[in-house]
């Protein structure tokens, strides 16, 4: 391969990686998740009204994400840490719900699952795994873009923290 092809693809793969990383730093970091239009897994209407007065951990996944899907297992050990009610893991996506039931099904995750009605990019996020966690009043104390090692003490000290105030 000549230079100037190795200097062409670099520079694309440099110019992509800024692009995307752009989007990323662009997903909105306030979200009303209370007002989320979501159904549960059978695809009845559904709402986050039901966990107010818990801390919410929010993450918008895809079946297709593979950064989303390698952050699962790290989402369940973060889960089984914390180990209380007072915390629910919310995960939603914006896919078919048919999609979504035979992930669910297949891999067996003990998380409460939800399909959102309307395309994430509606929300102002352009960049997933994106996860909001929410205090018990509802408002976000911390918005994060990208996978993340969730069962780290930072994160599980964090929930179990806003757990108990």
């Amino acid at each position: 391969m000549s230079r100037k092809r190795i200097w062409n693809v670099g520079f694309w793969i440099v110019l992509i990686t800024i692009i995307a990383l752009n989007f990323g730093a662009c997903n909105s970091k306030k979200i009303n998740a209370f007002e989320l239009p979501i159904s549960d897994l059978e695809g009845n209407e559904a709402s986050l009204d039901q966990f107010k007065g818990k801390v919410v951990f929010l993450n918008i996944w895809a079946t297709w994400c593979a950064p989303c899907i390698k952050e699962l297992p790290n989402i369940a050990a973060a889960k089984n840490s914390v180990n209380t009610d007072d915390v629910v893991f919310v995960l939603v996506s914006d896919e078919k719900l048919e999609t979504i039931n035979r992930f669910v099904t297949k891999t067996r995750y003990d998380f409460e699952f939800f399909k959102l009605n309307e395309s994430i990019k509606k929300r102002g996020i352009f960049s997933i795994p994106q996860t909001y966690i929410l205090n018990k009043d509802g408002e976000v104390v911390q918005s994060v873009t990208g996978p993340q090692a969730w069962e780290e003490a930072k994160w599980v000290n964090l929930l179990q923290d806003l757990s108990s105030q």
